[in-house]
């Protein structure tokens, strides 16, 4: 559509603004225009669309024009004199020190003010990572030099699960009208390894409605957490293939070990063959290190699976209702519940297919820990089985 001025018969689209918000076209019609946003800018993007796609009534556009949220850039804010001057010190490119101990000042002063000390470390993760963010909100170069320069600082604000989801909550409300945003900053705190991926999959069922918490997974959902599976995944992968490297190197050192030790003897290839047999193999230093990096690696592929197939569950055990064909038939009165099952059953099959490869490595014990959760009488533990059936029983 940008090789066309983004020109579309939305005209024929019009009648369908009378279906529920959360019918399929009408989820197609606020997905493409968010997309075309992204290629162009709001104004041009509005000036496409009909007068009645254009209304605010019509839930199409986006409310507001795609930017940040700063909680503190108010005077009014109580808390904006601390978040000036921190954000002060990050715009004069204070040195790791200077910020960390500007950081520890600031959460001691609002455990003096008499929040708690949970409520202060919340608070202080706020607005060190707000601060952050506006530092990088001109451009995405300026955000990795103030993730790179102070990565310390948000490490240390991470340190449990909790603070890590709250991370993510942070940087969802601050670009709470850019989703682009999100995705690229969520990638970026995973990479730095200030997040994992888990806690992605976790943040994309429980706080990836931006503020309808627990409805489904709808296609934003869905794009966040493919970036925490595929970063798993991708992570393991490279894992297995640094340690092929390394055995390669390590057997072409032995073979050299050896090769020069029977040169030094004068052995025929016989005894060089029975040499190299009785020779004991040891793990080099760096093979024991990357099988290590390999296993932990390994173990958090695991729990983000676990997450994203517990998180499934928990959302279509409740979908009995929608997933007959009577239900279906009957789908012309269905409003957001109804739809946001349906959709969520979409992207399980997603789900599902995409990494049956991976699923079918721990298949016993998620099938164990999540299918049992759903009855296999009901309607959606019926469906829930047979997919699952397919994706862990079919040839690699």
């Amino acid at each position: 559509m940008s090789n066309f001025g983004y020109q579309w018969v939305w005209k024929e689209w019009t009648t369908d603004l009378q279906l529920d918000p959360t019918h399929p076209k009408r989820t197609f019609m606020r997905r493409a225009i968010e997309l075309e946003i992204r290629l162009s800018y709001y104004d041009r993007i509005l000036k496409t669309l009909p007068d009645a796609m254009q209304s605010p009534e019509a839930q199409i556009m986006p409310a507001e024009i795609p930017g940040h949220d700063f909680e503190y850039e108010s005077s009014g804010n109580s808390h904006h004199y601390i978040a000036s001057n921190l954000l002060k010190k990050l715009q004069d490119r204070a040195t790791l020190m200077e910020v960390s101990i500007q950081v520890d000042t600031m959460r001691t002063e609002l455990t003096s003010s008499g929040l708690s000390d949970s409520r202060a470390g919340s608070r202080t993760r706020s607005i060190t990572m707000q601060c952050l963010l506006v530092l990088g909100a001109r451009s995405f170069s300026h955000f990795l030099n103030a993730i790179e320069r102070y990565i310390k600082v948000l490490q240390n604000l991470s340190t449990i699960p909790d603070a890590k989801f709250e991370m993510l909550e942070i940087v969802s409300t601050f670009w709470r009208r850019n989703r682009q945003m999100i995705t690229i900053i969520f990638d970026k705190l995973m990479q730095y390894q200030i997040v994992d991926p888990s806690d992605v999959v976790s943040w994309a069922f429980e706080g990836g409605g931006l503020g309808e918490k627990g409805d489904g997974l709808g296609t934003f959902q869905w794009e966040v957490m493919r970036l925490a599976l595929d970063k798993s995944n991708g992570r393991v992968s490279i894992a297995q293939r640094r340690i092929v490297q390394q055995r390669k190197i390590d057997d072409e050192a032995r073979a050299a070990k050896i090769a020069e030790a029977a040169k030094n003897e004068s052995m025929d290839v016989d005894d060089i063959a029975m040499k190299a047999e009785e020779e004991p193999i040891e793990e080099s230093t760096d093979l024991q290190k990357q099988t290590r990096a390999h296993q932990i690696l390994v173990a958090e592929q695991k729990s983000v699976l676990s997450r994203a197939v517990e998180g499934f569950v928990t959302v279509i055990n409740d979908t009995d209702e929608v997933i007959s064909e009577t239900a279906w038939n009957e789908r012309s009165s269905w409003t957001k519940k109804q739809w946001d099952a349906v959709e969520t059953w979409g992207w399980f099959r997603h789900f599902a297919r995409s990494y049956a490869p991976y699923l079918r490595v721990y298949r016993e014990s998620l099938s164990m820990a999540y299918l049992s959760r759903v009855p296999a009488e009901r309607p959606a533990g019926k469906l829930l089985r047979e997919i699952w059936s397919i994706t862990v029983e079919q040839d690699s």
